[in-house]
């Protein structure tokens, strides 16, 4: 949670602003070097407005990225040199920070400022995930930056769906009154008209809450609406191939030790599918 509320000192931005094109740049020109190239993939939600129209695009606070290396600081730095250079090109201001669970490249721009985040995890938490991450890979997508001569590997669809679900399931358990937000009873088509007013509401709440920075309860909530939002429009914009999903899904112990919780969010974001395979 802390990791959340630090993003929300970044203005939100969407896929058309010329900042995030840029840093898709940056990370294109990191996997165009030859011990970088296949480095990882571009997750969260600009992977997830990769795959929306603008109308649909939800705001968010920066580019996440999953790695399949472990990081030294050292590592690091020769790691992002291509993005810290190609940034440094095209008139950036760059900084290299170290979090608790992610390396950081923000970069700046007279009032501007976004981050490139990569994922920091050690040797052996890697291997623990590290196949996952690798069929992760096998199944993202190479996606064009609009308007760009370059492109970057993008996560699946699937792959962005069911870690939002697993984040949803922690903080249903966390959270009863939750329940509020999934009521299938309130559950209204995704028309133009609903998908604008549930942006606006998202919005509103990610102004409150970067006003009010270390409340915890108000990023966790931005975080769930978020979540449940991209799940949905994703699910009837884009699409989900059911057996990607199962086996995306069949992969994280959370989700089968909380049946209960993730039938709610299935019954309001995903009705029409099932989520855990039965063999």
């Amino acid at each position: 949670m802390e990791k959340d509320m630090g993003k929300l000192t970044f203005k939100a931005r969407r896929l058309d602003d010329d900042i995030i094109k840029d840093g898709l740049c940056a990370v294109s020109a990191l996997d165009n070097v030859p011990q970088n190239t296949g480095f990882g993939y571009v997750v969260g939600g600009i992977a997830t407005q990769s795959y929306l129209p603008t109308a649909c695009r939800r705001t968010t606070s920066d580019i996440d990225l999953a790695v399949l290396r472990p990081f030294s600081n050292s590592d690091f730095k020769l790691f992002a040199q291509p993005a810290v250079q190609f940034l440094g090109d095209n008139g950036y201001n760059t900084e290299l920070r170290k979090g608790h669970s992610a390396y950081m490249i923000v970069y700046s721009k007279g009032e501007e400022a976004a981050a490139l985040e990569f994922a920091r995890r050690s040797e052996n938490n890697l291997g623990r995930i590290k196949s996952r991450l690798e069929e992760e890979l096998a199944r993202s997508r190479v996606k064009v930056i609009e308007g760009r001569d370059a492109s970057v590997r993008v996560t699946c669809p699937e792959d962005i769906a069911v870690p939002k679900l697993v984040r949803c399931v922690g903080a249903l358990n966390r959270n009863n009154n939750y329940d509020q937000f999934i009521d299938p009873a309130k559950r209204v088509a995704l028309s133009d008209e609903e998908v604008a007013s549930q942006l606006k509401e998202i919005d509103a709440l990610r102004d409150e809450a970067m006003i009010n920075v270390g409340d915890a309860k108000l990023a966790s909530m931005l975080r769930f609406v978020s979540d449940v939002y991209d799940i949905r429009v994703l699910s009837e914009l884009t699409g989900f191939n059911e057996s990607a999903l199962h086996v995306s899904a069949n992969r994280w112990d959370a989700l089968r030790a909380h049946p209960a919780q993730v039938k709610k969010l299935m019954d309001y974001a995903l009705p029409k599918m099932s989520l855990l395979s039965t063999s």
